[in-house]
């Protein structure tokens, strides 16, 4: 112990100036080519476009001091050379013979010049498997063979009308792929349609408790949240208000005081408290007996278990200022340690500090895939009147349609269950115009949605409410469009009234606390759908004891057939039980 280790000399590491001329290096060898690096985002490709190699003319082939050689085939590689079909006076001045060469031996055409070190190729060599005789060219030949057929629309024998031109919209669907597939975006999410995510094929989230805790699909995420927030998301999952620049420009106790002030920030929308210690942003599974908890998507959350199991049970309250607040175990990471919309999920959506350019590219990526304009100009929401909002209000927490029981306020108690987003954070996420889609039919925006759909019919050209509460026949607006704008202009204080008088979040599960749906062929939205039914009966009996009249026994036959005759709805006859489609339930569709 008292043996002080000798370290080897690092006084270089404090040399500014050998920093920046290791920056010229990055950019003279092109690694921002293959590697992400922040600050050469900007940075060009060293190497000229192969797209339409294979057109170049043999005379802008540059063979250099080898030119003569080619002609007269000498060859000057060895494995050449002890090729079988390679004579030593084969005449190799052909595009063939010229690609064929520099893959082989990419500074072949640099032998014999004298050039400045900079000006030299700095293409590096692949390796390429000739085998242990050095005579197995099939890598080469695939290689090259790609390269000759590289013709373009300018060296093809076919009208260059027939090649594919991206639009603006397609290439940026191209772009952003590369990105989604870098970051392995489906590992968690469907960003396909019929594309399933791996996290839905492991074991836990095949359980009802677990296709609830799934991460959303984001198939129409470019048509249902405004760029500017996926933006801001992008840059900070949790939505805590901390940005990477505080980050970089802080430290220490000052990164503690930020991953303090996270959890009361604005941008966390008062959802919910900390998870109690060993959770990770979600709540036990319901029904009974407890779930196998599902894999972190996470190694910090990962490292968070461990260090609370090593400290024998120390807060997670705890254990996030300590990552946070930039101490030995982990490097600072901007926002909180939670999901920022779904924080009753458990899988955390991961901070993975895109790049400016990979933020920029996800977000057109999402908007072209969903055929959304740009720039995206938000509309103006019509304010509420006092009588429109009361219409609204009852609306919103009418037992057809109780919005808060699936749906987070910010309060503990009732948050134990909910299984969808806060609708705070609606008025700076959620288009108008999806919002009023989704509302009208959830299941055909995102099919197998625990959002239940007919909660309003067409009449005339207008959607009314398929249900009954006072005063709402004589409204002649769209009584769609009224919930919408009542969503996007919640208040806090308006959602603590409405969340005071309403029960917890049952997250569409009995009473008893058990799943409503424990068949195969299960209804989607059970509760609101239990709760239709029970009403529309309650209405016909009524009216039948006024009038003396027996029940309409026919009721359940008319509602079947008239949801039957709805054509385009994607659904078949055979789907519908009393009315409702038989879909599996799920959270990954809700507001």
């Amino acid at each position: 112990l008292t043996n002080k280790t000798a370290l080897p000399d690092a006084s270089y590491m404090e040399d500014t100036k050998l920093a920046a001329e290791g920056a010229g290096y990055i950019k003279q060898y092109g690694c921002a080519g293959c590697h992400e690096i922040k600050g050469f985002e900007d940075e060009q490709r060293i190497g000229k476009e192969l797209t339409a190699e294979g057109a170049t003319p043999i005379e802008r082939l540059d063979f250099a001091l080898l030119t003569k050689d080619a002609e007269r085939g000498t060859e000057p590689l060895d494995v050449f050379r002890l090729a079988s079909d390679k004579g030593s006076d084969k005449e190799w001045y052909t595009r063939k013979g010229f690609f064929e060469h520099k893959i082989a031996e990419p500074g072949i055409y640099d032998s014999g010049k004298e050039k400045d070190w900079r000006d030299h190729l700095r293409m590096p060599k692949p390796y390429i498997n000739f085998g242990a005789d050095n005579k197995d060219r099939t890598e080469l030949d695939a290689i090259t063979t790609f390269l000759l057929g590289s013709v373009g629309a300018e060296g093809a024998n076919i009208p260059a009308s027939y090649f594919y031109n991206a639009t603006d919209q397609q290439r940026d669907i191209q772009d952003g792929w590369w990105v989604v597939k870098k970051y392995n975006c489906m590992g968690c999410h469907n960003v396909q349609v019929g594309q399933k995510s791996v996290l839905s094929t492991l074991p836990f989230y095949q359980s009802p408790d677990g296709k609830e805790q799934l991460p959303p699909a984001l198939t129409t995420e470019g048509a249902r949240v405004d760029p500017d927030w996926l933006l801001r998301f992008l840059t900070d999952p949790s939505l805590s208000g901390i940005t990477e620049q505080e980050l970089n420009n802080a430290g220490g106790a000052a990164l503690r005081d930020m991953a303090n002030k996270s959890a009361t920030s604005p941008g966390a929308n008062t959802q919910a408290q900390s998870p109690p210690s060993g959770q990770q942003g979600g709540t036990q599974p319901q029904g009974g007996a407890q779930a196998q908890s599902p894999p972190q998507t996470q190694a910090g959350a990962q490292a968070n278990n461990q260090s609370n199991s090593q400290a024998g049970g120390q807060s997670s309250g705890q254990t996030q200022q300590r990552a946070q607040g930039g101490g030995t175990h982990f490097k600072p990471q901007p926002g909180a340690n939670r999901n920022g919309v779904r924080i009753y999920l458990r899988a955390r959506m991961p901070t993975f500090s895109f790049s400016p350019n990979e933020l920029r590219t996800l977000v057109r990526f999402f908007m072209a895939v969903s055929s959304q304009t740009e720039p995206y100009i938000k509309p103006q929401i019509a304010p509420l009147t006092d009588e429109e909002r009361n219409l609204a209000r009852a609306l919103f927490t009418s037992q057809q349609a109780p919005c808060l029981k699936c749906h987070l306020t910010g309060n503990p108690t009732h948050d134990a269950n909910a299984t969808a987003p806060n609708f705070l954070q609606a008025s700076t996420r959620l288009k108008p115009g999806w919002t009023f889609r989704w509302l009208l039919d959830p299941q055909k925006v995102i099919p197998g949605t625990a959002m239940p759909s007919e909660l309003f019919k067409k009449d005339g050209d207008r959607w009314v409410f398929n249900g009954q509460i006072p005063g709402l026949d004589e409204y002649k607006g769209d009584h769609a469009d009224l919930l919408v704008r009542y969503i996007l202009q919640l208040t806090p204080q308006e959602q603590a009234r409405l969340a005071a008088g309403s029960p917890g979040a049952t997250a569409g599960r009995t009473p008893t606390g058990a799943s409503g749906n424990t068949t195969t062929q299960t209804t989607s939205g059970t509760h609101h759908a239990e709760v239709l039914r029970a009403t529309r009966r309650a209405k016909y009996r009524q009216q039948a004891s006024l009038s003396h009249a027996p029940p309409r026994p026919s009721d359940r036959g008319s509602r079947a057939r008239k949801v039957a005759r709805s054509p385009g709805d994607g659904f078949s006859p055979a789907q519908f039980g009393n009315g409702f489609s038989a879909v599996a339930p799920s959270v990954r569709g809700r507001l």
